[in-house]
């Protein structure tokens, strides 16, 4: 998935393309089944859309870790958005945004940031779309 670039403006067309693009590969390649991972609003979407529509075993991983805590300070995706202003600011370096990065986002799964990733998730929930959570 590409982010922050212009290109975004096709956010929409994108999760269909996602579906069809996984449907294709399923298909061509005549896979039993697919364990798929989705971490964005975008694959979120495209991965339910693609599980209702082909008749094989699947599997939608969407769940992700909760944010760590760096230097005593729990930190999440919003923390990262400021971060990149900082850096451009000069309050922050470069290898401390990565390092706040790795912790805000650290792992596949819905997304941190609690948006329409996670909306996206939970309606799949509730349609028992995703692989059963293991607490």
């Amino acid at each position: 998935m590409g982010m922050n670039h212009a290109e975004m403006r096709y956010s929409l067309v994108s999760r269909e393309l996602i579906a069809d693009s996984i449907e294709a590969v399923m298909y061509a390649h005549a896979y039993d089944g697919l364990i798929g991972f989705a971490g964005c609003d975008k694959t979120l979407f495209g991965h339910p859309a693609r599980d209702v529509r082909i008749n094989r075993h699947r599997c939608s991983c969407t769940r992700g870790r909760p944010s760590r805590s760096v230097r005593g300070r729990d930190v999440g995706i919003v923390d990262v958005y400021e971060g990149v202003g900082r850096v451009y600011s000069g309050e922050l370096k470069e290898s401390e945004l990565l390092e706040l990065e790795r912790c805000s986002i650290p792992t596949l799964g819905s997304c941190a940031g609690q948006f329409t990733a996670n909306t996206m998730a939970m309606v799949a929930e509730v349609l028992a779309l995703p692989c059963p959570a293991r607490q």
